[in-house]
């Protein structure tokens, strides 16, 4: 299963459907989603397998940017400018929808200097579950790699700038 939070128009998700059984994306700006549910039907995909949702470290509603188009730097805002957005952690959605512990994960995170919170709302999942790796943006790695640590993640590699991938310790897997 590959997670693709922060999807924008879904352009990871589709260079992944050739290789994975299931997608689920995240895309929470309500123009750029539905871009990338055009996109999922254009390849063969179900639009259900885009949901609208910010995912952080709350749930209920927060305030994301709109800088119109499908812009790729959209984000969450801490001031009530933008727009109004759904937010849940991916623990919730996870729970929510009974993903299985059997299946195996590949997880890709872009949220625009939001990683900490994604990772912090998914401590069970990122924990427990069967993550083959994670593939993120991030502009502050101390915060954020020391959460993953805290998870299991050992290995953390830089792929290119601000772009990383992270497993878990062989020995736990």
């Amino acid at each position: 299963v590959f997670m693709d939070i922060g999807a924008n128009i879904g352009s990871y998700s589709v260079s992944m459907m050739d290789v994975c059984d299931e997608i689920i994306a995240f895309e929470p700006h309500p123009y750029t989603s539905k871009r990338c549910k055009m996109n999922f039907l254009l390849n063969g995909f179900s639009e259900n397998n885009v949901k609208q949702l910010a995912l952080s470290d709350t749930i209920g509603k927060i305030h994301f940017s709109d800088y119109g188009g499908s812009s790729t730097i959209n984000h969450i805002v801490d001031d009530n400018s933008g727009i109004e957005v759904e937010v849940s952690t991916l623990d919730t959605f996870i729970l929510d929808n009974n993903f299985s512990k059997d299946n195996q994960y590949i997880i890709k995170v872009d949220v625009e200097g939001f990683e900490k919170q994604v990772f912090v709302g998914g401590k069970e999942f990122l924990t427990n579950y069967n993550i083959k790796g994670i593939i993120f943006e991030c502009f502050s790695q101390d915060d954020v790699f020391d959460v993953l640590k805290s998870y299991g993640y050992k290995d953390i590699e830089k792929l290119s700038e601000n772009n990383y991938f992270a497993t878990k310790n062989k020995l736990d897997r």
